[in-house]
């Protein structure tokens, strides 16, 4: 059967989804389901009253019933949190919207855009009228509640319009991918390790303060090592000693100046007003400040946090989401019914297709994909905290160098390809050109090789020299490299000469940089037929990959003021290129392998992935069976596609009891 849904529940000023995380409003001892639209096959949409809910699943086999709805990952949760109803197969309406026409939705995603977009229908308003009334209030006024009952049928009816249109457009094997996604966060399988991570809470929080000190501000070690005060308390205190000192960082040279001395180096921008200098990069909106708040240090996060005067690190931010969501009483949902509970604390929530190139994405402003890795020899704790149910563990498959390998496959770079084959090493390679001398990473594994690696990684997008050694000063502070050592060599000048060498002994990719400039001046712009380049077909504002799935821009164009290629994806508009258009091809390429590197290794072992990151599946399975996976998964990670038969792949992994310990 298939079968539409959407639940209504209950919600108010301050418990809605607009001020709590999704498994926080679901597990809430408030939650009230009011009732629910179901339609089952093409037949109308009705209205199930709450506490009939049950009752009406009891009539339906999981097993033999493909539900769809327009917010599956929050819908989906319901139904299997509340009610231990996990179907068969799970369609989200709003991701197949934004797979297929994401370049049209210009007001976003919501069900209100998506309908106008598509022309399928317009969303009511009366749930505005039904904030704070419980299901007896709503059924008091007759009327409103008819309506209420209209609406939740309307929005069911949409979401069947919106399968119905869009859906032959998804290949077959992304309709499993999808399922299994949703299935990350409605069969949560991760456990949280509390204790860990409040302690790295903690730790965090002290440490905030403790950098701050360190960085000059006022002395507050008293508050600090006071056990007898709470958390808040010594923050208030913190915060409001601090308060002149953090204002102080609003000075671009004093906050340049304490970057350097902890050892960063501060990038830097034209400037508006006048383009022939550069200014530090230390606006909100710059690139250089979002990946400071990201940094795997948090003396960095901290810094970068007191700048633009944010309360507490992104890391921390994060850290305190996990807890809450695994402090929430997960046991009351062990019943032994394996459809109802996985033996997780911890959803895992991924948007499909959450990237243009279809690559996935985080959700529930819980980005799962980007958790720190840690400094040096220092192991993330937040991947630490992520662990593996008694009797069970973590296991960690990735995939080596994959967009490096894809890129020189589909551009003909031979060399390349034959160093993947020998098992050699291609970092060490381009350093030997780079610093005109021999390269080794068993002898000179140092400063020399990470430039190469850098370069190899870094360079096949058409990447210039500016960017590529902001590129390589970055990673070096991720990876709590010496800065000092790191800096000694690495100039602007060399990273014009690298620059300069890569494209020299990569010139296949950098032909096929002009290739793609080509197509798209032509067959992308509509001017000529669909063109075939590699395993792609590149159309009029498409890229269709070799399982059918497409890459959409829309209204591709030729802007005759400043000569450059534009495209349109939702709201905003972007310029197209051809090392660009490489990129795009290289990641969706990478992207669809991956996936159906999952769907090969879900058949044989029967365990769906539990969390995905980049080129990277997670699995939690029992122990006995760790080895024999792993094994499984790796051997497919390394099979070569059907559309790149010739491709030297490599993957690697480990399993443990945590995801840290599996990384």
């Amino acid at each position: 059967m298939l079968l539409g849904f959407d639940f209504e529940t209950y919600y108010d000023s301050d418990y809605s989804l607009s001020k709590m995380d999704p498994p926080c409003y679901i597990l809430n001892p408030r939650f009230e389901p009011i009732g629910c639209s179901f339609k089952e096959d093409g037949a109308p949409a009705f209205f199930v009253d709450g506490p009939d809910i049950p009752e009406y699943l009891a009539k339906h086999d999981p097993a033999k019933t493909t539900t769809y709805a327009f917010n599956a990952l929050f819908d989906n949760c319901i139904l299997a949190w509340h009610y231990g109803f996990v179907p068969t197969r799970m369609y989200c309406t709003m991701r197949l919207a934004v797979a297929t026409r994401g370049h049209l939705l210009k007001a976003g995603a919501s069900l209100r855009s998506v309908g106008r977009a598509l022309g399928i229908g317009e969303k009511g308003t009366i749930i505005e009228s039904a904030r704070g009334l419980h299901r007896a209030d709503l059924m008091r006024d007759r009327a409103l509640w008819k309506a209420y009952q209209a609406y939740a049928n309307n929005d069911n009816e949409m979401s069947y319009a919106i399968l119905m249109k869009l859906v032959p457009e998804l290949p077959t094997a992304e309709r499993r991918v999808m399922d299994q996604v949703l299935r990350c966060a409605v069969q949560p399988k991760f456990m949280v390790d509390i204790n860990t991570l409040r302690d790295h809470l903690r730790d965090l929080r002290l440490d905030r303060w403790r950098v701050l000190m360190e960085a000059g501000g006022p002395d507050v070690t008293g508050f600090l090592n006071n056990v007898a005060l709470d958390q808040e308390e010594v923050d208030l205190h913190c915060n409001t000693t601090m308060q002149p000192f953090v204002k102080s960082l609003r000075s671009n040279k004093q906050f340049e100046e304490l970057l350097k001395s902890f050892g960063v180096e501060p990038e830097y921008k034209t400037s508006i007003t006048n383009p022939d200098i550069k200014i530090p990069a230390f606006a909100k909106t710059d690139d250089f400040m979002a990946a400071l708040q990201e940094h795997d240090d948090p003396k960095i996060q901290a810094l970068a946090c007191a700048r633009l005067e944010l309360r507490s690190t992104i890391e921390q931010t994060r850290g305190e989401r996990m807890l809450r969501i695994a402090e929430l009483d997960w046991g009351r949902y062990r019943d032994g019914n394996p459809r109802l509970y996985s033996g997780g604390t911890l959803p895992i929530p991924l948007k499909y297709s959450g990237a243009h190139t279809h690559r996935l994405s985080g959700d529930w402003r819980l980005n799962m994909q980007n958790l720190p890795s840690g400094r040096g020899l220092q192991q993330s704790k937040l991947r630490k905290s992520l662990i593996a149910p008694p009797g069970h563990k973590v296991v960690v498959a990735d995939k080596s160098q994959i967009e490096c390998r894809i890129n020189a496959y589909i551009c003909g770079q031979h060399d390349l390809l034959d160093l993947f084959r020998q098992k050699g090493d291609p970092y060490s390679v381009l350093a030997s050109h780079i610093f005109e001398r021999p390269v080794d990473k068993t002898t000179d594994g140092g400063v020399p090789r990470f430039i190469g690696k850098g370069g190899e990684l870094g360079l096949g997008f058409g990447c210039g020299d500016t960017k590529f050694y902001n590129m390589v000063v970055r990673q070096a502070r991720v990876l709590g490299m010496d800065m000092k050592a790191i800096l000694a060599v690495w100039t602007p000048a060399l990273a014009i000469k690298s620059v300069r060498i890569y494209r020299s002994t990569h010139r296949p990719i950098c032909s096929a940089w002009s290739q793609l400039q080509t197509i798209l001046e032509t067959a992308w712009l509509g001017v000529t037929e669909p063109v075939k380049w590699g395993p792609v077909v590149i159309g009029h504002g498409y890229v269709e990959g070799p399982n059918r799935l497409k890459m959409q821009y829309g209204s591709p164009r030729h802007d005759i003021e400043t000569g450059e290629l534009l495209y349109d994806y939702g709201a905003r508009t972007y310029r197209m290129y051809g090392p660009k258009m490489l990129e795009n091809i290289v990641q969706f390429l990478a992207r669809i392998n991956t996936m159906n590197d999952a769907l090969r290794i879900s058949d044989r072992t029967g365990y769906n992935f539990a969390l995905q990151s980049h080129d990277e599946l997670a699995w939690i399975v029992p122990t006995e069976k760790a080895e024999e996976h792993l094994a499984v998964a790796l051997e497919e990670m390394r099979r070569p596609p059907s559309w790149a038969l010739g491709i030297p792949l490599d993957a690697e992994g480990k399993f443990g009891d945590s995801y840290g310990d599996a990384k």
